[in-house]
């Protein structure tokens, strides 16, 4: 990994396909943390991924011991829209490397801006904020200031975004593997540096 020119600072990882592999998933989130990457969001249609935060947790703390060893002081924070997640977050104070993990499904796509622009109406309706107060920092702060993903990984044989947010990936570089599971690090490492080519040939 040493050898990449550059890393991205966000990397989505959509998985189109019905089987999760959660030990797979893990071993993503693990190898983006040592890349220092310091975003990751993994992406399923039905959310399944956020109804089981606490399983990719345990095998995310797995993957760690089994690549870096026990002593690995990294740390590791998910974040899912509309929960609190107390035990997996807490301060970056004595951790070599951190990474935040966001959870996302179809619901966090056009749902979710369609339930920003209701609220931003309303109050609008009420005199509590002027038309001219809606401004695309405002609506970006609403989503979470998180950066754009400048590479997604699509898990799957179906060749669409599956309801990812294409507002988020206009400028994202796509990558697609037939499958997550069994996902070797070589494959994600060849991912990467289509990414840096990319970067070279753009200048970026």
């Amino acid at each position: 990994m040493d050898l990449l020119l550059k890393v991205p600072k966000h990397i989505a990882v959509l998985i189109g396909e019905h089987d999760i592999s959660y030990r797979d998933a893990a071993n993503l989130v693990v190898w983006c943390l040592f890349a220092g990457i310091p975003h990751v969001t993994l992406y399923d249609v039905e959310g399944a991924l956020k109804e089981n935060c606490a399983r990719l947790y345990k095998e995310i703390s797995r993957s760690q011991v089994e690549h870096f060893g026990c002593d690995s002081r990294c740390k590791v924070v998910l974040h899912v829209k509309g929960q609190e997640l107390p035990q997996k977050n807490g301060q970056r104070n004595g951790y070599k490397q951190h990474i935040n993990v966001h959870l996302a499904s179809s619901d966090d796509g056009r749902p979710h801006l369609a339930s920003i622009a209701r609220t931003f109406c309303e109050a609008v309706e009420r005199r509590e904020m002027a038309p001219s107060d809606i401004t695309p920092h405002l609506i970006q702060r609403e989503l979470g200031d998180v950066p754009d993903p400048e590479l997604l990984l699509r898990f799957g044989v179906v060749h669409s975004l599956l309801g990812y947010p294409p507002w988020q990936i206009r400028l994202t570089e796509i990558v697609t593997l037939p499958t997550h599971c069994n996902l070797r690090l070589s494959e994600f490492l060849e991912a990467l540096a289509k990414y840096n080519k990319r970067e070279q040939r753009f200048g970026k």
